[in-house]
């Protein structure tokens, strides 16, 4: 029972191992990336046999329509204030800094 591989205590050399690491993580990971593509290629057939993309309309966009008096309002606030903007970014400070 002692000298099960479980149980039997590995001497320093036996548990470290690049070789053997670096197969086993790269063996995992193809795994991993073989049962995903799988998945989604069953995926993606279930959905092609059954013509569900084709027959799915998407709305992309209502048609509104805008009210040209709020429009106009909208436009002059933001008007006004490039203006005011601009007013003051040009204007001299109002402070003036005594150590220069």
């Amino acid at each position: 029972m002692k000298n099960l591989l479980i149980l039997r205590k590995l001497d320093k050399q036996e548990s470290i191992n690049p070789d053997r690491d670096w197969f086993i993580l790269l063996t995992v990971f193809l795994l991993i990336a073989a049962v995903v593509c799988g998945w989604l290629a069953v995926d993606y057939f279930n959905l092609w046999r059954a013509g569900d993309a084709e027959s799915i309309q998407i709305e992309i966009a209502k048609k509104t329509t805008i009210n040209q008096k709020d429009l106009d309002e909208a436009v002059s606030i933001l008007d006004r204030r490039a203006d005011r903007f601009d007013l003051l970014y040009k204007a001299a400070p109002k402070v003036v800094d005594p150590s220069l």
